[in-house]
This record gives C-alpha cells, structure tokens and sequence, in this order.
C-alpha cells in the first residue's frame, strides 16, 4: 500500500487540477527542490554585453539547422521545439501533461538527500496573465522574424506554447513548452502571487520506495520515453545483473 503521505500528494495534485475549469493542468519534475524554473539559456546567467539570450538563441538555431538538416529537414519552431528535445539550450522549459512522466524526470538521478519536486502549471491562465486570453501561444510570425536580434517581437513574461510533436519523444513524453519572456524571472518569480496559476509540490527522500511503485504500476520506463535504441540500451543496463540459469 501506498503511505499516508503520498495519497495525500495525490489527493493536492488532484484538488489542483479539480480547480481548473478547463481541466489543463501540465507538470515538471525537477530532482532537487531549489531548481528555479529557468529555461536552459536562462541557466546560463543574466544578459551581459558580451552575452544575449535571444542572440544566442538564434545561433544555436542558424546552426542546428544547417549543420543538422539532412537529419531533421524542418525549420522554425518545429525546429525549436526538436532541438529542445535534442538538449540544446533554448528559452524553452519543458512541461509534460503526464504526472507520471514528471515523476519520472523529478525520480531520474534523484540524490535522495534533499527533497525532488513536481510544478504543477495552469497554461491557459499563465497566457491569460500575458496575452488577456485563455488560450495557447502559437506564432503567427515565423521564429526568425520574431527573435530579429534588431527587434524581436518576443512576450516581457513567459507564454505556454502548444507544439507540434514533431519527435517520438515528444508524443511518449506528452511534451509542453513554455518559453522565457524577456525579463528573464524564472516562472516562479513572475507568478509569485499567483498559487492558483503555479503550485509547487516536495517530495521527501523518505518517500522514494512510493515514488518507485508508481512508476512501475504507471508503466513509465527509460524505453516508454525515449523509444529509441538509446533508450531501450538505458533500459536493458538499468535491469541489474542476472545469474545464468542452472540445469
């Protein structure tokens, strides 16, 4: 049986998404509970002269695009969005409408010293803070008109975007973007006052053996999210070490 403890995480996670009309609600996992939820660009520290996030940005795209185009043959935010998924730094923060599959990534290389994290985000509401409407943010411009180094036409505050699941990743992961606005807050700091948009939830190490059992019975492995051979190799190295079988 599960702890008393975690059926009272499941029972807030459930109260949150209860409160949301719409039923949206997306998660992310983070393996240690200090985490800011800062895009990997943002990670890297402030803007200095010698240092532009947007500038950077469109590098990393310029080059991933042409360098890489034989493999992806996309551009855009398609493109954006898969070089997200690839691990390059963009002002991306990757969001899952899965429970289970932030569980997941708050569980993977998880100390067990200090407390994981599970964020808990409302979108719509985050774009109606931004946009006045309750509805996802799909570009009308094109990515390199938009983060024009001259003047980019980019949000103050960050914007929940609705991808094109362009990867086998993103569909196993049920993979959700939110990209950084230009005040560069991590989105904790830009909804400080608002619980009712952004909920954070602590798990303590002593619940790990919980964390585990969910996971199994959710089904939720290295192959589920990452079915390729990549995956399916950290899968097969993650099963330990078995004794031949004797006669």
């Amino acid at each position: 049986m599960f702890s008393e403890e975690w059926n009272k995480i499941l029972n807030e996670i459930n109260e949150f998404q209860d409160s949301e009309k719409m039923g949206k609600v997306w998660f992310r996992g983070q393996n240690a509970s200090h985490y800011k939820l800062h895009s990997g660009l943002y990670r890297m520290g402030p803007s200095t002269p010698d240092f532009d996030h947007i500038a950077t940005e469109l590098t990393y795209y310029n080059l991933f695009k042409r360098m890489g185009y034989i493999h992806h043959k996309t551009e855009g935010w398609d493109l954006l969005f898969l070089m997200q998924h690839h691990g390059v730094k963009t002002r991306l923060l990757d969001w899952s409408e899965s429970f289970a599959v932030a569980l997941y990534f708050a569980n993977l290389d998880w100390s067990h010293i200090n407390p994981c994290s599970i964020w808990m985000l409302k979108p719509l509401k985050l774009n109606k803070e931004t946009l006045g409407e309750e509805k996802y943010y799909i570009p009308e411009n094109s990515y390199e008109d938009i983060v024009n180094i001259n003047e980019p036409k980019l949000s103050d505050n960050s914007l929940a975007l609705y991808p094109m699941r362009n990867s086998t990743r993103i569909v196993a992961q049920h993979g959700m973007f939110t990209i950084q606005g230009k005040s560069g807050l991590p989105l904790e700091e830009e909804l400080a006052d608002r619980p009712d948009i952004l909920k954070k939830i602590n798990i303590s190490s002593k619940l790990k053996k919980d964390v585990k059992k969910f996971l199994n019975i959710s089904g939720v492995s290295q192959f589920t999210l990452f079915p390729d051979l990549d995956g399916l190799a950290r899968y097969v190295n993650g099963q330990g070490v078995y004794k031949p079988r004797s006669n």
